[in-house]
């Protein structure tokens, strides 16, 4: 094998992995919290990425479920009544990896 396969084949390995521990996740954590809702909702899980959705319902259920979510929405949906918790502006990243 190349450096390049063996490099290839372990990112493969991790991928693998961390899908099989999100999977995890979602079948003893996530989806109980989905069926048997309570209140107030649980606190969010710091070692989850989360997500970006521009979708209601889906940001609600995400945070039903404790996952972490930022909800997008086109600066004229946003009106004087929008509770808003903060505004972020992107920025460049401070790495970027890439291909070997």
């Amino acid at each position: 094998l190349t450096w390049h396969d063996v490099i290839l084949a372990v990112a493969e390995f991790q991928r693998a992995s961390m899908e099989c521990l999100a999977y995890f996740d979602y079948y003893q954590i996530i989806l109980p919290r989905l069926v048997n809702l309570k209140f107030p909702y649980p606190e969010y899980n710091p070692l989850w990425m989360g997500a970006f959705t521009g979708d209601l319902g889906i940001a609600e259920k995400l945070l039903r479920a404790g996952i972490p979510a930022w909800f997008i929405r086109h600066e004229d949906t946003v009106t004087n009544k929008t509770n808003l918790s903060g505004k972020v502006k992107p920025h460049e990243p401070d790495a970027v990896l890439a291909m070997f």
